[in-house]
């Protein structure tokens, strides 16, 4: 696996997504080959934040078995985002197994990345847990408020 940057939180609304899609635009436009994973499938939109439009993502993966590599969005910065879909409820209960496939799928990326940066789903469930433990770092992210406090201590 590519050298990876996960991106977690706790709780839900204090800026991960906004974190992962600026880190990955900043390495990006200094230079770096990055990708964007946006593993919060189902709910995903780091898309938006790029001003995006797609036309795949990995429920395409999933479902059609898309290759990675047009289910791949490339920025005007260079970035290579990875959409996770947005309002698909098939990608809001995925099993272990179906988020593994997504995870292995990203193997054919190894050698042209330098680095993946991984927006995870919010919270301490199953569906972070496991795309948290392909990265490499994990930075959470939380608010300062004693309940950001103790979903983030929950999250660790």
């Amino acid at each position: 696996m590519v050298r990876s940057i996960a991106i977690a939180s706790g709780k839900g609304g204090v800026g991960k997504t906004s974190l992962a899609v600026n880190c990955a635009v900043k390495l990006s436009t200094d230079g770096k080959k990055v990708a964007l994973l946006d593993a919060d499938f189902g709910m995903a939109n780091s898309h938006i934040l790029l001003n995006q439009k797609i036309e795949n993502s990995v429920n395409d993966i999933l479902e059609k078995n898309t290759n990675i590599e047009k289910v791949i969005h490339e920025t005007s910065t260079g970035l290579k985002l990875i959409p996770g879909g947005s309002g698909v409820l098939e990608l809001l209960n995925l099993d272990s197994q179906k988020r593994w496939e997504i995870i292995r799928s990203l193997d054919p990326l190894k050698s042209d990345l330098d680095i993946l940066i991984v927006d995870t789903p919010a919270g301490a469930s199953e569906a972070c847990m496991v795309v948290a433990v392909v990265g490499v770092a994990v930075v959470i992210v939380m608010v300062p408020e004693r309940t950001g406090f103790v979903d983030a201590y929950c999250l660790l």
